[in-house]
């Protein structure tokens, strides 16, 4: 359905409790405060509370939608309800106006108001999902795999064994088999949807280049960056520059104002070391992770605003080198644009322990890390998956320096009215975050 769309609402708990907090009178209260008028009036208002919901659910099944509901539940006194969805002309807003009616002996009808302010076609964050893939390619998960957070890709995707997804898993082909037939014993704590929309990646990094040339750093050569915390205090962190893997430290950059935050190369890029602040690392090529790349804070542990984003035109690789063989952790919001997160020479170097990452990663096809035996799903070459979701980047205000978005179809809740529409009352509840 062309107007389909995840639409980000809490219309249950929420609404009814908001409303049932407010202070709303209807205009007919002066007629007393017997019991059949009190029942009539929480009637009316659960009226216009199911009209704004059962639009919300059609508008749920299509996003362009535009029109009216009405409708007469099954109550025995008539009750009934007119719902409406219409844009704003000029604006990405739209407005949900849902009108009970309420008839009552001896006086006049009830009427109660929900008005829903929603807004369409937002920006967002990559580093909201765990891990996006645009195609999944010939990879596949396996025993041992753990995947915390949201899970998306838009190619079809491949399940041997039962590893475990913590959260919710989406796929716009679907699965090679679905869960719980053939070899997919995959365990989906959140549940899953085999039909989703898909999410476009960007054609380009260029707002990434031109932040790099405009209070960023901008390279146009293979270069070699050492993060370097410094002392324990917080915010005092440097990324050293070199151009050769032992030559000498060519430009040391601090992370503090006025850098914002992006350090770019036209060439291969070469990462490791422990990360004191907000940082964006890209390159036109490559990005290769030497060794463990960590925060100097931990945000499992305590508190903590370093953050890393490593954006890739092509590929990101870590590295088969010794350091690399026991293991490798990184610290980082992943993306490549155009090309994949994998390990080097993944179906030849020795098994290497888990690839643990705490961030999310991006990428268009999603590159290998190991082998296994297909029989048994033993590890062959490589590493097993730990990639745990670094739960800050669920804000979406909190993301690497000018780390990549797209543009969705969700609708959200920005504000909510509730009235009467003869005693013209109106309780505000702005910005419920929904």
């Amino acid at each position: 359905m062309g107007g389909k769309a995840l639409l980000v609402v809490v219309v249950g708990f929420m609404i009814v409790s908001a409303y049932t907090v407010s202070t709303l009178r209807s205009s007919s209260e002066r007629a007393g405060t017997n019991a059949s008028l009190s029942a009539a009036k929480e009637n009316s208002k659960r009226l216009a509370l199911s009209g704004a919901k059962m639009t919300l659910a059609r508008i749920n099944q299509d996003t362009s939608w535009t029109g009216n509901l009405n409708r007469s539940p099954s109550l025995s006194d008539g009750g009934s309800f007119t719902a409406s969805m219409q844009r704003i002309t000029g604006s990405n807003m739209s407005i949900l106006r849902s009108i009970s009616t309420y008839p009552v002996q001896g006086t006049a009808a009830l009427h109660d108001t929900v008005d829903l302010l929603l807004q369409k076609n937002t920006r967002n964050s990559f580093s909201i999902l765990a891990w996006m893939s645009n195609t999944e390619d010939n990879v596949t998960w396996i025993t041992g795999d753990t995947l915390w957070g949201k899970m998306h890709t838009n190619g079809k995707l491949k399940v041997s064994g039962s590893p475990c997804f913590t959260g919710f898993v989406s796929s716009t082909a679907g699965f090679l088999q679905l869960p719980g037939i053939g070899t997919n014993l995959g365990r989906y704590l959140a549940g899953y949807n085999p039909a989703a929309d898909s999410i476009v990646l960007p054609t380009s990094l260029s707002e990434l280049t031109a932040a790099a040339s405009s209070g960023g750093k901008n390279y146009g050569s293979t270069i070699w960056v050492n993060l370097n915390p410094n002392s324990s205090s917080d915010g005092n962190g440097v990324a050293e520059i070199r151009t050769s893997a032992t030559g000498p430290i060519v430009e040391t950059v601090s992370l503090n104002a006025p850098f914002n935050g992006v350090i770019r190369s036209s060439g291969v890029i070469r990462v490791k070391g422990t990360l004191d602040g907000r940082l964006t690392i890209t390159s036109a090529q490559d990005i290769y992770v030497d060794d463990n790349i960590v925060y100097e804070r931990d945000p499992r542990s305590t508190s903590s605003n370093d953050v890393l984003g490593l954006v890739a035109e092509d590929d990101i690789i870590v590295t088969d080198n010794t350091v690399n063989r026991s293991n490798c952790t990184i610290h980082a919001s992943i993306f490549a644009r155009d090309g994949s997160f994998k390990a080097e020479n993944y179906n030849s170097r020795p098994v290497s322990g888990q690839l643990q990452i705490l961030g999310s990663i991006v990428q268009n096809i999603r590159g290998p890390v190991g082998t296994f035996q297909p029989w048994t799903t033993t590890l062959k070459s490589g590493f097993s998956k730990r990639y745990a979701y670094d739960q800050r980047l669920a804000d979406e205000s909190f993301r690497p320096p000018f780390y990549p978005g797209f543009i969705s179809s969700r609708l959200t809740i920005v504000d909510i009215r509730y009235g009467n529409i003869q005693a013209n009352t109106a309780t505000k509840k702005n910005k419920l975050g929904l």
